[in-house]
């Protein structure tokens, strides 16, 4: 959005500086004034060709600059967020995954095996580069209509909390019959029960509000 609205002003400037002022409308919006016959000179302003390079150069040395410092502040947050990553220590979990069955694995040609590795996940990007978050930075914040007691949590908060392990399979919603959108993968994590009961959240059968849970709706 910086970047457009940027480019809007200078495309603005630029133009500006094209336009001669013998072009423009008199200043109750309605007809040009009567100029010279054609074939004459008249008083007509000439292009100021020096201005409009000047101007040209300007921009492109903002744009490059913009560019440049644009760069450097992402390769620095995602340094950041990538250091505080690697420094992040998974406890063991207080419930653990049963074993994974023999046979799991067919071995077939053109078969994926039973747990997908994480490299060969797949990743559905709404956003313009895929977000790095920093692990010291990031909460976890219950809120909203229904929310008695709103909570935020850190991730060392939610790591200090009873983990469960458990084998589990996404698919997106677009994924066709065999398409490559679905993957199983050990997680880990904090059950969200706990967190609702904690923040004071009822079931509808309880006296709590019908409503739909969203993980749009959580902000870190």
């Amino acid at each position: 959005m910086a970047g457009a609205a940027a480019g809007a002003v200078a495309l603005y400037l630029l133009a500006g500086s094209l336009a001669p002022p013998g072009d423009a409308q008199t200043a109750g919006g309605g007809a040009p004034e009567e100029g010279p016959e054609p074939g004459t000179s008249g008083d007509r302003t000439p292009f100021d060709r020096r201005g409009f390079v000047l101007a040209a150069t300007g921009t492109a040395a903002a744009t490059a600059g913009s560019g440049l410092l644009a760069r450097a502040l992402t390769t620095s947050g995602t340094a950041r967020a990538a250091a505080s990553r690697e420094s992040v220590a998974l406890p063991a979990p207080a419930s653990k995954a049963p074993p994974v069955p023999p046979g799991a694995d067919l071995r077939l040609p053109g078969m994926k095996p039973f747990l997908t590795p994480n490299e060969a996940f797949y990743r559905v990007d709404t956003a313009l580069t895929v977000p790095r978050l920093d692990a010291g930075a990031w909460r976890l914040r219950l809120h909203g209509l229904g929310v008695a007691r709103p909570l935020a949590l850190d991730f060392r908060e939610l790591l200090e909390r009873p983990l469960v392990e458990r084998d589990i399979t996404l698919t997106c919603v677009s994924n066709q019959v065999g398409g490559p959108y679905v993957g199983t993968a050990r997680w880990l994590g904090v059950p969200l029960a706990g967190l609702l009961r904690e923040a004071g959240v009822r079931p509808p059968s309880r006296g709590g509000l019908l409503t739909s849970w969203c993980p749009a709706r959580w902000t870190a």
